[in-house]
Formats: structure tokens, sequence, C-alpha cells
């Protein structure tokens, strides 16, 4: 029976963030992923001349645990940065497609930040008082504000970032700087004003919090930190059971007994959950009940000659009201000039989520033809767009709710009983490329 330091269970990129740093603190290790790939839903891919992404579309440096990582594994000089005009984005509202401000002057006249809303907005944000406890995010913004900033600003952030619903969304473990804020100050504002600013490394300013993409697509992070982890990574590895046996960890494949001394278990909650079963059955019950939202992202090409007014950008995001079964839509080849052969347009479309996850069940067929003329109108294009690619992923995003409280007792609880085990996946403490990074560098 093989026994190591630690056995990682998952490839994806937080097990593989966790891999490189016990690589580089020169620990015995093992990485099992039980597919004949790496990566997750970090899957890029070539058609036609066309960059594809099929799960995470855009990340950003915004910790330095992602700079460094990508710094140490050689690939900084590989980036491709945006365009200049992709940090304007629109909102999708009454068919038409509005331009949110990008500047002091665009936001005091803009229809929907004028200079009067402005003042009322930072009024009672400024003159609010601590909060004591959680809250939805629709509540808090709808009460701190109102209707309108929730409806217009926050809700196609919400379910165009995280494909989710606001109605149940936890505002301290999906925005917990801003709930730190009125938690300790009252207010946003003062918040920010008295909070200090992070620390960035000089080296690390031409990227900080700047999308990016590689040639190969962002696919490229899984291939260049797998060649790092040569030898210590086996694929085609289900894991069946996880065992506590004296103080350290029987781990039970479909072919062998692995021990070890740390568990890090990097999988979806339902599989966490299975694996916990008889272990901490509060627990499991808690991960099973972590609710993953569906979405369905379509990519879409057409001739640049056919779009009428082409409009540079990040690209657009539907107002709470608006009539569509479209959450958003990137710009593609208006961000990255890479991903498409000239004189072509690449975009991406978002369908289902929480407010719409009936919507993934539709024939697929009737969908995209639905897609396609919605997008003709929308962007004013002279003919539909042909679709390139479809990708389903039935839990692609975890939810993070009220529940989420539930589940921080319970992992304290199980945390206390076993302290050589550790649950490291989207569904807690981020769900971004570069939160699963910072969480996979700090074990």
């Amino acid at each position: 029976m093989t026994r190591y330091d630690y056995i990682i269970v998952g490839g994806g990129i937080s097990g593989l963030s966790v891999a490189y740093n016990l690589k580089k603190k020169q620990k015995n290790f093992i990485l099992l992923e039980k597919s004949n790939r790496l990566g997750g839903v970090i899957q890029s891919e070539k058609i036609d001349g066309f960059q594809i992404e099929k799960g995470a579309n855009t990340v950003l440096i915004r910790n330095q645990e992602t700079f460094l990582i990508f710094k140490d594994i050689g690939i900084l000089e590989k980036l491709k940065l945006p365009n200049s005009s992709a940090k304007k984005r629109y909102i999708l509202n009454n068919q038409k497609l509005i331009p949110l401000p990008t500047g002091p002057f665009s936001t005091f006249f803009h229809p929907i930040t004028p200079l009067s809303r402005l003042i009322k907005w930072s009024f009672k944000d400024y003159f609010s008082q601590p909060i004591q406890a959680d809250v939805t995010i629709k509540n808090f913004f709808t009460n701190r504000f109102d209707f309108f900033f929730y409806e217009n600003l926050i809700f196609p952030m919400v379910s165009g970032i995280y494909a989710g619903n606001p109605d149940i969304m936890s505002l301290e473990y999906n925005f917990p700087k801003i709930f730190q804020y009125v938690k300790e100050y009252g207010s946003i504002i003062k918040g920010f004003q008295k909070s200090p600013r992070n620390h960035i490394p000089d080296e690390a300013k031409p990227y900080w919090n700047k999308m990016f993409s590689f040639d190969d697509g962002l696919e490229t992070i899984i291939q260049h930190l797998e060649i790092n982890l040569k030898g210590l990574i086996q694929k085609n590895q289900s894991v069946k059971q996880i065992e506590p046996y004296e103080g350290y960890w029987k781990v039970f494949t479909e072919n062998q007994i692995l021990e070890t001394y740390q568990l890090i278990l990097s999988v979806p909650a339902p599989t966490t959950a299975l694996f916990l079963k008889g272990i901490e059955d509060e627990l499991s019950q808690q991960l099973i009940g972590i609710q993953y939202v569906p979405l369905i992202v379509l990519h879409f090409t057409f001739p640049t000659a056919i779009w009428k007014r082409p409009l540079n950008g990040f690209g657009f995001l539907r107002s709470e009201k608006e009539n569509t079964s479209i959450l958003g839509c990137i710009f593609n080849s208006r961000i990255f000039d890479h991903v498409a052969p000239k004189g072509y347009e690449l975009i991406t479309v978002m369908i289902g989520g929480a407010t719409q996850p009936d919507l993934v069940n539709e024939k697929i067929e009737k969908l995209v033809y639905k897609i396609q003329k919605e997008i003709k109108i929308i962007l004013n294009l002279q003919k539909k767009p042909d679709l390139l690619h479809s990708q389903k992923w039935e839990m692609a995003i975890p939810e993070y709710t009220m529940l989420h409280h539930n589940l921080e007792k319970s992992l304290l609880k199980f945390y206390k009983r076993f302290s050589n085990i550790k649950i490291l996946s989207n569904f807690w403490g981020g769900i971004g490329v570069p939160d699963c990074i910072q969480k996979g560098l700090s074990v």
C-alpha cells in the first residue's frame, strides 16, 4: 500500500494550484483525476480559426497568487491583454443596448446614473447604519439604494457573472468586501475610504485587474501546470471512497488503495458529499443542498460586414425586466483580436442560469434558432449569425445562498474533528479562477 504525505482528489484549477504549491515546497504528494484531462470547466478549442472558451470565458489577475503562479510557470509573456475599448459595457433594456458610463462626465449625464440619482444614492449609503446580519443581494441593494438601482445595475451583474438569483443569494458570501464595509462602517463609501489598499507589486501593475487570454485559450494555464507537475498526477483514477484510519486517510480507487496523512478534496459539492457520507453526515447533507445553476454557452460567428453599426466593448447584460432568454453576451473578437479570423466576429451567448433554468432542457435546435433571431435584432445584423459551437453545463456555477451560513458551521465542526483534511472547491470561498488559485496556494 502506497503512502503519501498529501493526496489531492480533483484536477481542476483548485487542485492543480494546491499541487503546484506542494511541489514548490518539495512535499510528497499525488493528484488523482477521474477523467483523462485536467482543468475542470477551463476548456478551450480552436474551430475553423475561431478560438473559443467552453467554460470560463474571462479571467482577471486580481491577486498576487495568480500573478506569481503565472510568472513561475512562464506564461506571463504569453498573455494576450484586451483591447482598450473592452472596458465599455452595455445593458440590454427594451431591446436597446445602453452603454454603461465609463467616466465621471458620462456618469453624470447617463439615463441610469444621472447626477440627481447619484446624489440620492450616495446620501442614502453614507448615512446608513451598520448592518448586523447577512441579507440577500436583492434585499440589500433595494433597501440601500432603490429598486431602480437593483434592477438596472445589480441584477444584470449578478445574473450575468454568477448566473444566479439575487432573491436568495447571500450578500456576505458573494460580496464579502461590501458586507464588511457596511457591517463595520455602515456605508460602502466610508468602507472604501477607510480600508487599506492592497499592495500591488510594481512588476504586476501592467497586468493588474485586466482580463487576459492566450493564443490557444485559457487552457494554456492548465497545460503549463500539467507540464510542471509531470509524474505527480494520475489521470483516469476515480476515487470511490475515503476512510479515516488511525490518524491518516485511506483513499480507495478502482484499482488501488492509497494512504495519506493529509487529504485535499477538490471536487464538486455532490461528490464531496458522497465521500463524507457516513463520516460527517451533517456536512454531507449541507453539501447536497448546494445548488448549481445550469448554463448553455453558445458561440456564434458572422462576417463583420453584416454588422451595420459595429460596437466596441466587452458585451452586454440584461436588465431584470427584459423579455429575453439571453443572460449575457460577450463580444469576444472585440476584446481580443486573435480569437477570430480577420473580417469575422466571434460572440458568446449565455442562456439559463438560476432565473431561467428550464431553458437548458429545451431542444438545442429550437433554442439556437430563437437566440439567432434575438441577436440579429439586438446587434442590428443584416442576417442571423452562424452557430459555431454549443456547450451545455448541467452544473455550471454553485450558488452562494443564505444557506451558506449553515455550511460554514458544519465545516468548522468537521475541521474540529479532522484537522488533516481540506475541502477546496469553487462552492466555498469564491467561484472565480483567481479565487481558486489563491485558495490553492494558501494550503
